[in-house]
């Protein structure tokens, strides 16, 4: 079951702590807005300094993307906004799987203040960059497809497909001593 943003525990927790809401919510945008503008300061510009492409962000309707702040801020860095459809959240596909990622990890987890919400997130973006297999990289964990060398990796496996695909079969003729050769022929299908 997917939670609702009422039913997670900020308000009880900021209550808690003295903090108000609207501190709280300031200090988030301003830290979000803060790495925002770093990543902006990487992209490639030309020699007067305007971007050589306009990023465009794609979003849903929600009141934070149609409001004027936020209109300001794309018109400040020369960024593009394409809504989606209402009710259509395929067409932003990417990161409606990227937030069911994070629900379903975060399934289970009690979270009772920030400063433990943000250890628990810090383990979960570890987890999916260093243990996460991921098939659209050939189920290979992003570490490794990004700092190692995929192809090599690739062949291991097929190495260790095809090992396993011999012991398989002796197994299966139910032979107690390996007598068929592996072969350098055989290949991963």
């Amino acid at each position: 079951m997917t939670k609702r943003r009422s039913d997670w525990p900020v308000g009880k927790t900021l209550a808690a702590l003295g903090v108000s809401r609207t501190t709280y919510y300031r200090w988030l945008r301003e830290e979000a807005w803060a790495k925002a503008q770093a990543a902006l300061e990487t992209l490639p510009k030309n020699s007067e300094g305007k971007l050589l492409e306009r990023p465009e962000i794609r979003s849903d309707n929600g009141s934070c993307y149609i409001s004027r702040e936020f209109g300001g801020v794309l018109d400040e860095y020369e960024l593009t906004h394409r809504r989606i459809k209402p009710h259509c959240p395929e067409e932003n596909g990417l990161m409606e799987r990227a937030n069911r990622t994070i629900d379903e990890a975060l399934e289970g987890e009690k979270l009772t203040d920030y400063l433990q919400a943000v250890k628990v997130l810090a383990r979960l973006i570890r987890w999916y960059n260093e243990d996460r297999l991921h098939s659209a990289l050939g189920f290979l964990r992003p570490v490794d497809y990004y700092r190692g060398k995929p192809e090599e990796l690739y062949a291991e496996r097929r190495q260790k497909l095809v090992a396993a695909r011999h012991r398989r079969r002796e197994r299966n003729i139910q032979l107690r001593q390996p007598t068929l050769p592996l072969t350098n022929e055989e290949t991963v299908a």
